[in-house]
């Protein structure tokens, strides 16, 4: 495998050749690679349910750092008008505390 980057921190390396773990982070779980970069079409409300489920499903199994990890990287490539939309539930609630103050939610996560 070529070059790529770290699922959990975006971290990009030229070759995984002899890693077994990011340089960067730590994490072992499966890099990135280039190759099997894609780009597709879809509504922001089937993105919004997609990372929504995600975060609630990896919530069950303390995995929601990398669901909020690879989040980010979708929110940097959304169009300008978009930018401003949690694409995760607990970045709604963080939306909503910077605008009103403290909320408080029975959200796992979004405490």
């Amino acid at each position: 495998m070529n070059g790529g980057f770290c699922i959990d921190c975006g971290f990009h390396v030229d070759s995984f050749e002899g890693l077994t773990a990011c340089p960067n982070c730590g994490s072992k779980g499966s890099p990135c690679g280039d190759e099997q970069q894609v780009n597709i079409s879809i509504n922001m409300q089937e993105l919004r349910v997609l990372v929504i489920w995600a975060e609630n499903w990896a919530h069950t199994f303390n995995g929601a750092g990398t669901v909020y990890a690879i989040a980010e990287r979708i929110k940097k490539q959304l169009p300008a008008k978009a930018k401003d939309t949690p694409l995760s539930l607990g970045g709604e609630v963080a939306q909503l505390k910077r605008i009103y103050g403290n909320v408080f939610t029975n959200i796992k996560g979004a405490e």
